[in-house]
């Protein structure tokens, strides 16, 4: 996708002119929340499987940890940063 996003610039002092690509995903593209999601949800998916005390919800980047224990969700919380 870094190639849909590429721009050229042309430096005004040489006038040369060079094209860049984004390295992050461009703030106002419709797809940004849906893809930034869907490589959340993956990252997250090796968590998940280590820490079965805890249930993890996911929207989007809003990340929401449940656990039966007010320690225990501490204990993810931390474990997951």
């Amino acid at each position: 996708s870094q190639e849909l996003f590429a721009f050229k610039w042309e430096n005004p002092k040489t006038g040369r002119k060079t094209q860049l690509t984004w390295t992050v995903l461009p703030q106002g593209f419709k797809n940004s929340p849906t893809i930034f999601g869907h490589q959340l949800s993956m990252e997250l998916e090796d968590w998940r499987k280590q820490e079965p005390r805890g249930e993890i919800l996911q929207y989007v980047d809003d990340i929401l940890i449940v656990a039966k224990t007010r320690d225990d969700c501490i204990q993810l919380t931390v474990s997951l940063l």
